[in-house]
């Protein structure tokens, strides 16, 4: 791929053409945004090439200069490639999309580097909508975080280098192509029903025996976890975007993985990756890769935000990219959080509405098995139950053998039975340990109301 730019004082636009057999692929766009994407289709790659090169003198006569051709990264005009000692550093800022120039930029400074080799190398063209929704049909879910866009700028990125210096000093990147990632892992991943590895879609498989993946955590939000194949699966505490923006940062250093993960932090790979990684690379910062780095991913950073009863700072996660359905290590969510701690505040129903609009699952139990209405019925400020009836809460679902109707009658929170009346609740479920239900509960209080909804009145 070749890249050219424009900078003339009312523009900075970028132009790069690729050629893929008989087609070619042009992304243009304001310098610094991931820019749009077209293709072009013709009889044969000659005529493809021919074609690229007649576009490409239409741009240089626009103006356009050259910066760099992308299939050789560190490639002169000349066809030589420079050889620097250390390397220049890729600033990697957290959080940052660009993953095709960030990439690129990874590549050229490891292969400038006169004590590293690249070995393998390839960037794979864009997933198509296609892809994208064939992924998405073979997952059953939503893409987790931040995938989609990754994807529409490569399907996949092979990259392995090594040092000249120091034979353990290595590096893998191997980011798969999405409907593979979604794809069918038996035989590879897990052998029977019932696997405990069955939910594992690998999307980085670094080593044969290792890989980054996505897994559901207690509560059914796909996160990324370390996967020793066959043995070993652990949570990294991070979203897609933040890996990406780790493994570029680590260069894809051979295990850096382990480093997010409780019980591998202080192995031999880690040791030896804090310790050589900063020889190498310039801008490498030892503080990103510690457990508790984690914690400055947006989806922890919501978590905090809940914990605190923030409003502002949970918007700003969530508009960050927070998932509202992440789970820490203690197996907390954010609506539990809330719902929890805040549910008779004001603030508590702006969180709970902020989060359930982010598509927080409103049927998500706690640690305890509690739902949030289950949670919310023994009492919440106004406004509360009905966000989470307007989301689509189930209104039946039983906790230790009690409803959230049984709950609401038994600490006397009669406008909330009211409303769960209202919304089909039914008063045949839940009782005590002394078998007393719903209408046992109304009468015990004198709760006429509750008692005239109940005769149907």
């Amino acid at each position: 791929m070749k890249r050219f730019e424009l900078s003339d004082g009312k523009s900075h636009k970028f132009w790069q053409i690729r050629v893929y057999g008989s087609t070619y692929e042009v992304r243009y766009g304001a310098i610094g945004s991931a820019g749009r994407v077209q293709e072009k289709n013709f009889d044969t790659p000659d005529a493809a090439a021919k074609a690229a090169e007649k576009v490409i003198g239409l741009k240089v006569k626009k103006g356009y200069v050259q910066v760099r051709s992308v299939d050789d990264p560190g490639q002169t005009d000349d066809g030589q490639t420079p050889k620097t000692t250390g390397a220049t550093p890729t600033k990697t800022v957290p959080g940052m999309q660009g993953y095709l120039t960030r990439v690129e930029a990874v590549v050229a400074e490891l292969r400038n580097d006169d004590r590293l080799t690249v070995t393998e190398c390839k960037i794979e063209k864009p997933a198509s909508k296609m892809d994208i929704e064939e992924a998405r049909k073979l997952f059953g879910h939503e893409l987790p975080h931040g995938l989609e866009a990754f994807y529409l700028e490569m399907n996949g990125f092979h990259l392995e280098w090594e040092s000249e210096e120091e034979d353990w000093v290595t590096g893998q990147i191997r980011l798969l192509p999405i409907t593979e990632v979604f794809g069918d892992w038996k035989e590879q991943i897990w052998f029977e029903e019932g696997d405990e590895f069955s939910q594992v879609k690998p999307f980085d498989f670094f080593v044969p025996e290792a890989c980054a993946a996505f897994h559901p955590d207690a509560q059914g939000s796909w996160s990324v976890h370390f996967h020793y194949c066959g043995e070993e699966l652990e949570p990294m505490g991070i979203d897609f975007p933040k890996y990406v923006d780790l493994l570029l940062a680590a260069r894809g250093y051979f295990y850096w993985q382990k480093s997010l993960c409780t019980d591998a932090s202080d192995s031999t790979e880690v040791e030896e990756f804090l310790e050589e990684a900063p020889k190498y690379f310039s801008d490498f910062s030892e503080d990103l890769f510690q457990v508790d780095a984690a914690e400055s991913s947006a989806s922890l950073d919501l978590i905090k935000a809940a914990d605190k009863g923030s409003l502002p700072a949970l918007k700003k996660a969530l508009a960050a990219g927070g998932d509202p359905n992440f789970c820490d290590k203690e197996g907390r969510h954010p609506l539990d959080i809330v719902i929890t701690y805040y549910r008779n505040e004001k603030k508590g129903l702006g969180m709970t509405t902020a989060l359930l609009k982010a598509g927080a699952d409103v049927n998500a139990p706690d640690e305890n098995g509690y739902t949030p209405l289950f949670a919310a019925s023994g009492g919440a400020y106004d406004g509360v139950i009905k966000a989470l009836l307007a989301a689509g809460v189930e209104v039946d679902t039983v906790c230790d053998n009690r409803t959230a109707l049984w709950q609401s009658i038994f600490w006397e929170q009669e406008a909330i039975a009211l409303q769960l009346l209202a919304a089909g609740a039914n008063p045949d479920l839940g009782a005590d340990g002394d078998g007393n239900g719903v209408q046992d509960l109304a009468q015990t209080w004198g709760n006429q109301p509750v008692l005239a909804k109940l005769a149907g009145d």
